[in-house]
């Protein structure tokens, strides 16, 4: 079933703020990559396509709400429901010689048995760069829930940045948390 133009807008606004999130995280903290928990896609690619391209959006300088500005920024995208886990990994050129997103995407979606849809997709324009998707679909009796998944994969993503030091490890308790202030997921 096609989304409709309500969901579209949803997720686009979705990524839109989350975008401009992760932009003045990266901003503050020199961060080039994250992993995100969605809420509007609902299980549809067309919706995880369009979370992608609000967070792309090159921000409009004369708006009142700023939206999008991380086209610059590597994303693992996660979405769940109690059905199906969706994962989008997203590598911009501008950061492509800092991670090898093969690998990234790999560790997260072994993590969880999920399985790669199609190929790799080169996107052009803000945040040109390389897309490559992910989905595990719930299997009570083998033990797999997307929801419980989900922080599987945004666990072993955090951890593989935090081998490839792109990332600072959790020292203290005491540190401000600024993903989690943003209702951002590692």
């Amino acid at each position: 079933m096609a989304p409709t133009e309500k969901q579209i807008k949803a997720s686009v606004k979705e990524g839109g703020k989350k975008g401009q999130d992760l932009a003045g995280m990266s901003d503050m903290g020199g961060v080039k990559f994250f992993a995100i928990a969605l809420e509007t896609p609902d299980g549809q690619w067309d919706l995880m396509d369009s979370v992608l391209e609000g967070m792309n959006k090159e921000v409009d300088p004369n708006a009142d709400d700023r939206k999008g500005g991380a086209g610059h920024i590597g994303k693992c995208l996660l979405f769940a429901n109690d059905k199906i886990l969706q994962i989008l990994c997203h590598v911009p050129d501008v950061v492509k010689d800092l991670i090898n997103q093969q690998e990234w995407f790999t560790t997260v979606i072994e993590s969880v048995g999920a399985s790669k849809i199609g190929d790799a997709i080169t996107i052009e324009g803000s945040g040109s760069g390389i897309v490559l998707k992910a989905e595990m679909k719930a299997d009570p009796d083998a033990g797999k829930f997307p929801l419980k998944e989900r922080d599987v994969a945004s666990l072993k993503s955090f951890e593989y940045l935090v081998s490839k030091e792109l990332v600072r490890p959790d020292e203290s308790d005491d540190d401000a948390n600024y993903a989690e202030m943003a209702d951002i997921e590692w």
